[in-house]
């Protein structure tokens, strides 16, 4: 109505951006919506978990579950030992990558250290190199002694398929995968958001949920979201209906 009144003067009234953001899903509300559609989890794994505040949000959320937090960077331990101290045994943390074998892996780290990560030293453009220790996610679920059903979360910039090649076993109990994916190429073995919904479809889930759509500042492109897969035999996926 507004825009109509204004129509002769040539404005009109749009939303903001924040506007526009504050009615997208965000990821708080998604993993509230988890149990009431059926999941519950013996454990969540965080990989990628940085200084631990998705973790922190979970926990207050899914009540019931065990949380492993994983981190490669040394810095982050202070404030992971903190929370874990804090939640008591049902937190814990292990500082190391995650990976496809156990041993090292290059990591490059950032001066913000939020945009570090597991890259060839050929893929180093910028910040400091370092070796960090790499365990695989069977291995870390083992040594944790974590139960199922699982709950995985990848923050982790690229390195989702070699993380995934050492997750055989921790994937068969592993009923949702929420992980950041991107719309614009990044390394050498990042999968854009569509090919990784294939290769996720191969390893038998599929996506559910999409939320925290992040664009790009200077162009308004979208740069990266964080999807939602469950298991391809999840009852969820029956329902056609719409009401």
């Amino acid at each position: 109505m507004t825009n109509r009144i204004l129509a002769p003067t040539g404005f009109s009234v749009v939303r903001s951006h924040e506007a526009l953001r504050a009615e997208l899903p965000t990821m708080e509300t998604a993993v509230s919506r988890l149990p009431g559609l059926g999941f519950r989890f013996g454990a969540v794994i965080d990989l990628g978990a940085a200084s631990g505040t998705w973790t922190a949000m979970a926990a207050g959320i899914l009540t019931d579950s065990k949380f492993l937090m994983v981190e490669a960077l040394r810095e982050r331990e202070p404030l992971l030992q903190q929370r874990a101290q804090h939640a008591g045994p049902r937190l814990q943390y292990h500082i190391c990558a995650a990976g496809p074998r156990h041993g090292s892996t290059s990591f490059l780290v950032t001066d913000d250290l939020d945009g570090s990560g597991a890259v060839t030293r050929e893929g180093a453009r910028a910040g400091q190199m370092r070796e960090v220790e790499m365990l695989t996610l069977d291995e870390l679920v083992s040594s944790h002694q974590l139960p199922g059903p699982y709950l995985v979360k990848f923050d982790t910039h690229g390195f989702e398929l070699p993380i995934l090649e050492g997750a055989a076993e921790t994937l068969k109990r592993t009923d949702v995968i929420v992980m950041e994916c991107y719309l614009i190429e990044g390394t050498e073995r990042q999968l854009l958001f569509w090919q990784m919904c294939e290769r996720m479809q191969q390893l038998g889930f599929r996506c559910f949920d999409i939320v925290d759509q992040l664009y790009r500042p200077r162009d308004g492109r979208l740069w990266q979201i964080d999807l939602f897969f469950a298991r391809c035999d999840w009852p969820g996926f029956k329902d056609l209906g719409y009401a």
